[in-house]
C-alpha cells in the first residue's frame, strides 16, 4: 500500500515528458509522412515520364520498322542501335540511363537488339553474349541480361502501327539520377524535420510547463486533502481550462469539507443512536436478536441470555436450529421464512414453553435489507402471558357481564353513558346495537329521581365511593316505569385516587315488588283470616256456652209451662222463651261466622238471589235510596244456602244505605268471570282457578280510607254512632261468603263511594244437593234415655223435660261415667243423648266407646256448636241425629221421634 502511494506520488513518466514526446513524435511522423508522400509522388511522376519516353521511343522504332511494305528486321536492328546511342549521349534524356533495347517480332523472338556497354561497365554489370542472345529461343526472359538492382527498371510494351501489332519492345534502364534528386530532396526534408523537431521540443517544453503547473498545483492540493487537510485550495491566475479545473477542485474540496462535516455529524449521531439503541436493547425486558438469512445468530440481548441461561459466546455465530428446542425452532423458522419471503415485517403471537414455562410471546420479525436484498432478520419478542391471561379473564368477565340479566353499565362523572350490556339495553327499550353515547343516567331515570341523583347519589359516590338503593327507571321505548334495585360504585384512578367514571348495576325488581305487594296482601289477608278465625273460635266458644245457658232457660220455661200451663205466670215464661229464641238466632249467626254450622246448600240462580234481595230492600231501606240491578243473561247458577247468602247481601246493602245517609243509589250487578292461574296472585289469591259468579254492590256514599278498609271485617267494628250499629254486618257477610268457598273484598276511596265484590263458585252440571229429611213426630210412647253432659244445670233441666214427655232418664255428668253405665245397662236403653264438649273424655271418644259396646246403639249428638265439624263426622259414623242447643220441648220430641223410628 505504501509503495502504491509512492508510485502514485512519483509517476514513472511525467506528464511534461509525455507532452514533449508527443509533440516531437507528432512533428517527426508528420515530416516522415510528408517526405514519403513527396518521394512516392516523385517516383510515380518519374515512372510516368519514363513510360511516356519509352512509348515515344517504341513508336519511333515501330515507325522505322514499318517504313517499307516489307519490314526489315536488320534495318530495325540498326535503327535500334542508333536510338540507344542517341540516349547514351549527354544530350539524351536526363531522367533515364538506357541500358538495352530489345525488339521482339510477332512470334515473340528477339529480332533487334542494342546494348549500352559503357553503362554496363560503369555499373559493373556482366556484358552478355550478344550472339548467344540473338539465337535465343522464343520469349527469352529479359532477366538474363537484367541486373539485380533496386535502381534498375524495365518497361515492356507492344509495338503497333496502323492498328497492326508488329511485336513488342522491352527496354532496361537505370533511374539513379532520378533517385539522387529524390534523395537530395529527402535529405533536405529530413533536415527541415530535425529543425522543426527541435523547435517543437522547445515549444512543447514551454507548453508543458504552462499546462502542467496548474495540474501539479491540483495534485499538491489533492495530496493535502488526502492527508485530511480539507481547507487546501488551488490558486490559478490563468483564464483557461486550468482555471476551470482549479475551480472545480476547489468546489470539490469545499463539498468534501461539508460532506465530511455532515458525515462526522451523522457518524456522531449514528454512534449516539447506536449506543442508545444498544443500551435500550440490552436493558429491555423484551427478547431481541438478529439472525442472518443463513440462520446464524448475530446478536442477542441480555434478556435472551438470562432466559436461556447461556453466555453470549455460546450463541453468537451458532445456528438457531442448534440452540433452540425443536418446537420453538419450528415456530421461529416459520416467521423467519415468511419475513424473508415477503420482505416486510411479520407479527405473530406464538406459544413457547420450553425454557422457563412462559407461554405466550408477541413476536415481530423485521427483515434487514442491503441493496434491496434481505441479509438478516431482527426478532423482537415480548412476553404477553399475563396479557393473555388477562384477556382470558376479561373474556370471562365480558361474557359474565353480557349474559347477566341485570343492567350493567358505566358512565362518566357527568352521567353520560359509556357502556351498557345487551340485557341492559333491552331493559330500557334499546336494540343491542343502539348507540348510547348521546344518553345519560338522567334519560333513563324518571324525572322524580333526578333531584335524588344530584343531591343524594352523586355526593354519596364521591364521598363513600358507593351507593345502593331502590329507584325507578323508565323504558325509553314504551315509557313503562320499572322498579329497580340499583348499586353504584365509583371507578377511581389507582395513582391519584380521582374518580374516572361510575359503574352501575340495575336489577329489575318490578315483578319482585309486585310479588312483595301480593305477599303483603296475602299476609294481611292471612292475618285477617287468622284473626277472624281466632275471633270465630272465641265466638264459637262463647256461643256454645251461651247456648248451654239458653238451653237451661228454654228448658226450664218448657217444664214450667208443661207442668202449669194455666198458671198466671205462663205469659212471662212465654216471653222468656221468645227472648231465648232471639238470643239463639244471635248465637247461630255467631256460629255461622265461626263455620260451625252445616250449610243447607241448594242450586239457585243469581237472579233469584238478587230479586229476593231487592224485594227485602224495598221494605228495609229508605225509599230515597234507589236500587238498580245489572244482571247477566242467562243468569249464573250457584250452589249456596239461600238464607245465609241473602243475609250476607242484605248486610252489605244495609251498610251501603247507611253510608249514603238515607239518599243515594245502590247498583247491584252480576256476571260470570274466569280467574286463571296468572290472575290469581294479583286478584284473588285465596281462590282456585275457575268460573265464578261476581256479585258487586256499589254505593254513592262518602267512601272509606285505607285505614278503615283494613278493619271492615273485624267483629263489632263500626263507623256508625254508638247504639246504632253492632259492627257485625260485614263480619257475618265475610263468614258466610268464605264458608261458601267464595271471596269478598271491599274497594273504596274517600268521596268516591264503595264497591263490595263477592265471588261465588258457579255450580257444576251434576252438583249433589244436601237436604234434611225429618221423620214423623214423636208418638208419645215411653222410652229409656241416657243423658251424658258435664253441665249439671243442663242435665237437670233436660231430664225434667224428658220426664215430662214420659221418658225414663238416667244422667251422667262425665263421659267415663256414661260409658260405665252404658256398658252395664245398654240393653235397657233406647237412646243416648251425648254432649260433644266435655273435659277429660269428650263426645267423640265417648261415641267410639259406646259403639264398641253396642254397635246398634242409637246416639243423638247434642252441642252448643252447629253440626258442622266434629258433629258432622260423628253423624257420618252412625250418630242418629243432631240436637242444636238451645232447643225447646217440641224440637226435643221431634229428634226423639226421629231416633226411635230408625231401625237399627
Amino acid at each position: 500500500m505504501k509503495n502504491r502511494d509512492q508510485n502514485s506520488e512519483r509517476p514513472p513518466i511525467r506528464l511534461q515528458s509525455k507532452i514533449i514526446a508527443f509533440v516531437v513524435a507528432l512533428l517527426f511522423v508528420s515530416m516522415a509522412v510528408f517526405s514519403y508522400i513527396s518521394l512516392s509522388s516523385g517516383l510515380k511522376m518519374r515512372e510516368r515520364q519514363a513510360r511516356d519516353e519509352m512509348a515515344r521511343m517504341a513508336s519511333l522504332i515501330a515507325s522505322a520498322h514499318t517504313l517499307s511494305p516489307q519490314p526489315d528486321w536488320e534495318r530495325t536492328d540498326n535503327y535500334v542501335k542508333n536510338v540507344l546511342t542517341l540516349y547514351t549521349k549527354d544530350e539524351g534524356p536526363e531522367i533515364l540511363q538506357l541500358l538495352y533495347v530489345i525488339v521482339f517480332n510477332e512470334e515473340g523472338c528477339p529480332s533487334a537488339f542494342a546494348f549500352n556497354y559503357e553503362l554496363a561497365r560503369k555499373r559493373g554489370l556482366e556484358i552478355p553474349d550478344i550472339e548467344h542472345f540473338s539465337d535465343a529461343a522464343e520469349n527469352t526472359s529479359i532477366d538474363l541480361i537484367a541486373p539485380q538492382s533496386p535502381l534498375f527498371g524495365k518497361i515492356s510494351m507492344p509495338m503497333t502501327m496502323n492498328g497492326k501489332n508488329w511485336g513488342r519492345i522491352e527496354t532496361g534502364y537505370f533511374v539513379s539520377r532520378f533517385i539522387e534528386e529524390e534523395r537530395a530532396n529527402f535529405a533536405r526534408n529530413m533536415a527541415s524535420l530535425a529543425l522543426l523537431c527541435m523547435i517543437g521540443a522547445i515549444v512543447a517544453v514551454f507548453l508543458a510547463r504552462f499546462t502542467v503547473r496548474p495540474i501539479l498545483d491540483v495534485v499538491s492540493a489533492m495530496r493535502g486533502i488526502s492527508r485530511g487537510d480539507l481547507d487546501t485550495r488551488v490558486r490559478v491566475s490563468s483564464l483557461d481550462e486550468a482555471m476551470l479545473l482549479a475551480n472545480g477542485f476547489n468546489r470539490m474540496a469545499a463539498e468534501l469539507k461539508n460532506f465530511k462535516l455532515e458525515i462526522d455529524d451523522k457518524t456522531a449521531k449514528l454512534l449516539e443512536s447506536e449506543e442508545k439503541y444498544r443500551l435500550l436493547a440490552e436493558s429491555s425486558s423484551d427478547f431481541i436478536c438478529l439472525i442472518g438469512v443463513d440462520g446464524v445468530v448475530k446478536y442477542v440481548n441480555a434478556s435472551i441470555l438470562k432466559m436461556i441461561n447461556l453466555p453470549a459466546n455460546a450463541i453468537l455465530g451458532q445456528r438457531v436450529s442448534t440452540i433452540s428446542p425443536e418446537f420453538s425452532y419450528r415456530l421461529i423458522k416459520d416467521i423467519f421464512d415468511c419475513a424473508v419471503a415477503k420482505g416486510e415485517p411479520i407479527r405473530r403471537e406464538i406459544n413457547i414453553m420450553e425454557f422457563t414455562g412462559m407461554e405466550w410471546f408477541d413476536c415481530v420479525a423485521v427483515p434487514v435489507k442491503s441493496n434491496g436484498c434481505v441479509k438478516s432478520v431482527l426478532f423482537v419478542a415480548r412476553d404477553i402471558t399475563d396479557k393473555k391471561n388477562a384477556e382470558t379473564e376479561l373474556m370471562k368477565f365480558k361474557a359474565l357481564v353480557e349474559n347477566s340479566v341485570d343492567l350493567i353499565g358505566m358512565a362518566d362523572i357527568e352521567g353520560k353513558l359509556l357502556f351498557m350490556n345487551k340485557n341492559g339495553k333491552k331493559l330500557i327499550g334499546l336494540n343491542e346495537d343502539s348507540d348510547i353515547s348521546d344518553l345519560s343516567v338522567f334519560d333513563i331515570a324518571v324525572k322524580e329521581e333526578h333531584a335524588s341523583i344530584r343531591n343524594d347519589i352523586m355526593p354519596a359516590l364521591i364521598s363513600k365511593g358507593t351507593w345502593s338503593g331502590q329507584a325507578k327507571i323508565r323504558n325509553l321505548k314504551t315509557g313503562e316505569i320499572i322498579e329497580a334495585l340499583i348499586t353504584k360504585f365509583a371507578v377511581r384512578n389507582n395513582e391519584d385516587g380521582s374518580d374516572v367514571c361510575m359503574a352501575t348495576v340495575i336489577r329489575d325488581i318490578t315483578d319482585l315488588i309486585s310479588k312483595q305487594r301480593e305477599n303483603e296482601m296475602l299476609q294481611q289477608q292471612l292475618f285477617q283470616s287468622k284473626k277472624l278465625e281466632a275471633i270465630g273460635t272465641m265466638t264459637g266458644g262463647v256461643a256454645h256456652d251461651f247456648n248451654n245457658m239458653l238451653a237451661v232457660i228454654m228448658g226450664t220455661c218448657d217444664v214450667a209451662l208443661a207442668q202449669h200451663p194455666d198458671s198466671p205466670g205462663a205469659d212471662r215464661f212465654h216471653k222468656i222463651k221468645d227472648v231465648t229464641k232471639r238470643a239463639k238466632e244471635l248465637t247461630m249467626k255467631l256460629l255461622t261466622f265461626s263455620r260451625k254450622e252445616k250449610l243447607n246448600v241448594r242450586p239457585v240462580s243469581a237472579d233469584t238471589l238478587i230479586n229476593d234481595l231487592v224485594d227485602i230492600l224495598s221494605r228495609t231501606i229508605p225509599i230515597s235510596v234507589k236500587v238498580k240491578t245489572d244482571t247477566q243473561i242467562p243468569s249464573p247458577v250457584v250452589s249456596v244456602d239461600s238464607n245465609q247468602i241473602n243475609q250476607a247481601l242484605l248486610n252489605v246493602c244495609i251498610n251501603a244505605s247507611d253510608a249514603m245517609m238515607g239518599a243515594g243509589e245502590i247498583l247491584i250487578s252480576c256476571c260470570v268471570i274466569n280467574i286463571d292461574v296468572k290472575e290469581l296472585g294479583a286478584v284473588e289469591p285465596v281462590l282456585p282457578p275457575g268460573n265464578y259468579c261476581r256479585i258487586s254492590i256499589t254505593d254513592s256514599g262518602h267512601g272509606m280510607d285505607e285505614e278503615t278498609l283494613l278493619k271492615v271485617f273485624e267483629p263489632f267494628f263500626t263507623t256508625k254512632e254508638v247504639g246504632i250499629g253492632t259492627g257485625l254486618g260485614l263480619y257475618i257477610a265475610h263468614g258466610i261468603i268464605t264458608n261458601h268457598n267464595g271471596h269478598i273484598r271491599v274497594e273504596s276511596r274517600p268521596g268516591k263511594g264503595t264497591t263490595v265484590t263477592m265471588l261465588l263458585p258457579v255450580a257444576g252440571a251434576e252438583e249433589a244437593f244436601i237436604a234434611d229429611t225429618f221423620q214423623p213426630v214423636y208418638d208419645n210412647k215411653s222410652c229409656s234415655i241416657l243423658l251424658i253432659d258435664d253441665n249439671t244445670d243442663f242435665l237437670s233441666m233436660t231430664s225434667r223435660l224428658l220426664r215430662v214427655s214420659g221418658c225414663s232418664v238416667v244422667t251422667a255428668s262425665s263421659g267415663a261415667e256414661g260409658v260405665d253405665y252404658f256398658r252395664m245397662n245398654h240393653s235397657e236403653l233406647d237412646v243416648v243423648i251425648l254432649d260433644m264438649i266435655m273435659p277429660e273424655m269428650d263426645g267423640s271418644e265417648v261415641f267410639e266407646e259406646l259403639k264398641k259396646i253396642d254397635p246398634r246403639a242409637k246416639i243423638v249428638i247434642c252441642s252448643g256448636y252447629s253440626k258442622d265439624g266434629a258433629a258432622a263426622a260423628l253423624l257420618e259414623k252412625g250418630a242418629i241425629s243432631f240436637l242444636q242447643k238451645p232447643f225447646d220441648l217440641q224440637e226435643l220430641k221431634q229428634i226423639l221421634s226421629q231416633a226411635l223410628n230408625i231401625a237399627t
